[in-house]
């Protein structure tokens, strides 16, 4: 999973893109509307990839994500007993 601040200028979507097609399956790209885009508070905001103000939904999708994967890999999981 690729998790990227729409307006992060240290690394921007282009990045999260490459690093997306680079990754293997299951993969996911998602891409977080930046709240914080006063010119100002930049620094700020760069500092943090431009999540301020978005973190819960960021967890959540982070969160969402892992869950279908351990989801998806006990789908196919054999369990084994004591003996191996």
């Amino acid at each position: 999973m690729v998790v990227n601040g729409s307006m992060d200028t240290l690394a921007g979507l282009e990045e999260a893109k490459w690093n997306y097609e680079a990754a293997k399956e299951p993969k996911e790209l998602v891409a977080i509307e930046s709240v914080n885009q006063d010119p100002k508070r930049m620094e700020e905001a760069i500092a943090n990839h431009v999540f301020q103000g978005k973190e819960k939904e960021t967890i959540d999708k982070t969160l969402s994500w892992l869950l279908k994967q351990i989801e998806r890999a006990n789908s196919g999981c054999f369990l084994l007993d004591s003996n191996g």
